[in-house]
C-alpha cells in the first residue's frame, strides 16, 4: 500500500512516496541513515595549477603535516606574526597577500609545509612559470571555480618586478587580484615568497 521509490546516486539517496505518508518517510530515512558510510577524514593536500592540453588544470598532491618548533627556529617575535598569518588565512571571504621572505635555507618552505597543515581552505600552488597567466580568462575561471582559495607562489622573485618598469607586469596582476575590483569577488589570498 505504501508506493515509495527510492534513488541512489552518488553521495545522496532521493526517496519519493505518494500522498502524506510524512511518518513513513521520516521511519525510512531513519532505517537507511543507518547505512550512511562515515566521513573519511580529507589528507592534507596542495592543488598544483599546471597547463594540461593547453589549459589550466588543477593536480591535487598529497603532502605530509610537518610539526614545527617556531620558537626553537625562528626568532622570537616570528611566532606573533604565525598567529596572524593563520588567523587572516583561516578567515572566510578574505583577501589580501602575504610576503615571505629570506635567503636560501632559512625555513620559508618548511614554514609553508607547516602553515598548510593548519589551513581549512584549499591550497593552490602556482610555479612562477605559469604567474604570468595571471590575468588570463582560463585562470580567473579556475578562481571561481576555487572560491575562498589560497594561491601560494614559492620562489616568486620573476614576478616581483616593478610594475613602473612593465605595465603589464605579474605583480600589478596580483595586486589587482588581491585588492582589485575581482578580489571583491574571488576572495583569494596570495602568499609569494621570495630569496632577496
Amino acid at each position: 500500500d505504501n508506493k515509495v521509490l527510492i534513488e541512489l546516486s552518488g553521495p545522496y539517496a532521493k526517496i519519493l512516496y505518494a500522498g502524506k505518508q510524512y511518518h513513513f518517510a521520516d521511519n525510512l530515512v531513519k532505517a537507511l541513515s543507518e547505512y550512511k558510510l562515515p566521513v573519511k577524514k580529507q589528507d592534507l593536500e596542495i592543488n598544483i595549477i599546471a597547463f594540461s592540453n593547453g589549459c589550466l588544470d588543477l593536480k591535487s598532491l598529497p603532502i605530509q603535516p610537518t610539526s614545527l618548533d617556531l620558537d626553537l627556529y625562528y626568532n622570537d617575535e616570528f611566532k606573533a606574526v604565525d598567529s596572524m598569518i593563520r588567523e587572516r588565512l583561516n578567515t572566510q571571504n578574505d583577501k589580501g597577500i602575504i610576503l615571505l621572505h629570506g635567503v636560501p635555507g632559512t625555513g620559508k618552505t618548511t614554514y609553508l609545509r607547516h602553515l598548510v597543515g593548519s589551513l581549512q581552505k584549499k591550497v593552490l600552488f602556482l610555479s612562477p612559470s605559469v604567474a604570468g597567466n595571471l590575468m588570463n580568462p582560463e585562470f580567473i575561471d579556475l578562481l571561481i571555480d576555487n572560491p575562498n582559495a589560497i594561491l601560494v607562489i614559492e620562489d616568486a622573485e620573476n614576478i616581483m618586478m616593478d610594475r613602473k618598469l612593465n605595465s603589464g607586469s605579474s605583480v600589478s596582476n596580483l595586486l589587482n587580484l588581491s585588492d582589485g575590483l575581482l578580489s571583491d569577488c574571488l576572495n583569494v589570498q596570495i602568499i609569494c615568497t621570495f630569496n632577496s
